[in-house]
């Protein structure tokens, strides 16, 4: 999972991409991805989701966060120590989050001018005065938010377990034995 977007209504979604934060259409958010499925927070109130747009409005056509990205890269790879088997999932959280303490930098709640997909997504629910998670925003993948559904293990632990609704572009998953392309 690579991405992910907020869907505000009236066929409009919400997310950060490399040209930024922006508000688009479904169908045109449809149009760049090659799966999408959706996710759903139960307990969201009318006002909760008012807030999330009025978060989206107000920083629509701010930066995309490229240095935290640069940042995450070698995160993802060494968080995955983390993740083994024999660790219990408090252990796994705290070392996930001591890395990330370690690794990644860290933007006063003011200063933010930048955002990417997943940190994005994180910001808004926070803003919105239902949290998904208490780790900070940018240390949030878009596979992080993925794991945060029902009866899922999330490398940090959810304040809110998402729901699966559903594909509503099912994409085509490919699984191969072997490397394509590559020479010895």
């Amino acid at each position: 999972m690579s991405h992910v977007a907020i869907f505000l209504g009236d066929n409009n979604v919400a997310e950060a991409t490399g040209a930024g934060v922006q508000i688009v259409s479904l169908k045109k958010a449809m149009k760049h991805s090659d799966k999408l499925f959706v996710l759903r927070v139960p307990d969201l109130t009318p006002q909760q989701a008012t807030d999330i747009t009025a978060f989206a409005n107000k920083i629509k056509d701010s930066g995309y966060n490229y240095r935290g990205i640069v940042e995450f890269i070698p995160f993802m790879v060494t968080r995955q120590m983390c993740s083994l088997n024999p660790f219990s999932e408090d252990f796994r959280q705290q070392c996930v989050s001591g890395l990330a303490k370690a690794q990644l930098s860290s933007v006063g709640e003011g200063d933010k001018k930048s955002w990417f997909c997943s940190e994005f997504v994180t910001d808004a629910f926070a803003k919105a005065g239902h949290p998904l998670t208490l780790a900070q925003s940018g240390w949030i993948s878009p596979a992080d938010l993925m794991h945060m559904r029902i009866g899922d293990v999330s490398a940090f632990k959810p304040e809110t377990q998402l729901q699966y609704v559903g594909h509503l572009k099912p994409g085509i998953y490919i699984k191969a034995g072997r490397f394509v392309g590559l020479t010895r």
